[in-house]
């Protein structure tokens, strides 16, 4: 038991005394309060984490989801084969372009990715198209380096072409053809005819050959 003492005698009290024994001054208790310690709620997230990668994930159907490595793999072949065939008999090679643009679609779908929106078959056949056209044109630059004389004798009778023609804008047309301006003029717009055929024909055929091969692996 702990000894209380008086605080005003220092007299020892007995237990439970109110009053002091030797000087009669009360005793007064005084209890310190229980320290009560608040405890704090957790706050609950509102919103949810965002999963990983949120803000740099790619749409399935996009040009991004392709995987263009690979693609170019297996679509160089058939580019530089259709590109070269253009070259030397041109219709063997426009026709063997959309050939090329299924079979490149094909081998894709079936070692890279199944699922294939005709967006993305559009973004492949255009890829295909162009690289048919970049062999086609390092092929048909190499030729006209090789046979300037055979390119000349072209120029040569598409001037006598338009100059058979009495109009008097088709005679001024032939002597135009034959200046270095025209002759800069017909290249370009050859080249440009035919970058837009092969683009334009294997875009169409890759959108085609997607949609109708998505619509048959649903059924």
């Amino acid at each position: 038991m702990v000894s209380v003492f008086c605080h005003r005698c220092a007299s020892q009290l007995g237990h439970g005394a109110g009053f002091c024994a030797a000087c009669g001054a009360p005793q007064i208790r005084v209890i310190a309060p229980e320290v009560v310690t608040a405890v704090e709620p957790e706050l609950e997230n509102e919103s949810p984490p965002l999963p990983p990668d949120t803000a740099f994930s790619v749409a399935p159907g996009t040009w991004r989801a392709i995987d263009w490595k690979a693609f170019l793999r297996i679509a160089l072949p058939l580019a530089f084969l259709a590109g070269t065939l253009s070259v030397f008999l041109a219709p063997l090679g426009l026709a063997l372009l959309p050939a090329a643009v299924i079979l490149a679609i094909a081998r894709y779908r079936k070692e890279y990715s199944e699922q294939m929106s005709p967006s993305q078959g559009a973004w492949l056949g255009a890829c295909t198209g162009l690289l048919s056209f970049v062999f086609f044109l390092i092929l048909i630059g190499i030729e006209a380096a090789l046979n300037r004389t055979e390119m000349r004798q072209i120029v040569r009778n598409a001037q006598e072409q338009l100059a058979s023609n009495p109009d008097p804008y088709y005679q001024q047309m032939a002597n135009w053809i034959i200046t270095p301006q025209g002759i800069i003029f017909l290249i370009a717009f050859g080249f440009a005819a035919y970058l837009a055929l092969f683009v334009g024909l294997a875009t169409v055929t890759g959108t085609l050959t997607a949609a109708f091969s998505g619509n048959r692996d649903r059924r």
